[in-house]
């Protein structure tokens, strides 16, 4: 994450607050995301596969006012 530097280091805390991200993120290798979600489900916890990490050239979030 970039943040442009008129973004408040209070604003910054409030922003990325983990409770304010949403719930738990788990990451497993591509091959385990099916066996991962079917187990999580047998044990009564929600879960869904969200997407894939991919190389990136620079920051995917940049916040500014």
């Amino acid at each position: 994450m970039r943040w442009d530097s008129s973004i408040r280091q209070t604003d910054k805390l409030i922003l990325a607050d983990p409770q304010t991200f949403g719930g738990l993120l788990i990451v497993v290798p591509a091959e385990k995301a099916g066996t991962t979600v079917n187990a999580l489900l047998a044990a009564g916890v929600a879960g869904v596969r969200i997407g894939e990490i991919i190389q990136s050239e620079g920051p995917p979030i940049y916040v500014s006012k």
